[in-house]
């Protein structure tokens, strides 16, 4: 009985430990977020998207799937570079789906060097593939 019980304990233990390195590379990942976009990278910031045709925007306007048709909308809307802002983001639920499926949701801050300033809620699908995370799914408003 003592030694199911050690490893039950282990497997908790291991499971919370492996659970927190997730949490910290996805967190990691947002500051990687800020920092492209706040370069102005929107070729870069779209590399963050998982590299399969699958991943997918949700807008206010429809659904956008794909790296290539992701970036046409990033520059409809915020290029030239002047037009991306000041980014920040915040997280408020990091909750494991899967080993390789976390599901994120947070606030996003845009700041202007004209004063304006854009705030939002985010929810996004954090996919790990050959051991990198990408966001697989984004939704913004």
């Amino acid at each position: 009985m003592k030694m199911i019980a050690t490893v039950l304990l282990m497997m908790i233990s291991f499971d919370a430990f492996s659970q927190t390195i997730a949490e910290k590379e996805i967190i990691d990942f947002m500051r990687t977020e800020e920092s492209i976009w706040n370069a102005g990278d929107l070729e870069g910031y779209v590399n963050l998207y998982t590299p399969d045709d699958s991943c997918r925007m949700l807008t206010k306007n429809g659904s956008v799937k794909g790296r290539k048709d992701i970036l046409e909308h990033y520059k409809k809307y915020f290029w030239p570079k002047e037009k991306m802002g000041q980014l920040v983001l915040e997280h408020d639920l990091i909750e494991k789906e899967t080993d390789e499926v976390y599901y994120v949701t947070g606030f996003f801050h845009v700041s202007f060097s004209d004063g304006k300033k854009i705030d939002g809620r985010f929810s996004t699908i954090m996919k790990k593939v050959n051991g990198k995370w990408y966001i697989f799914s984004d939704h913004s408003s």
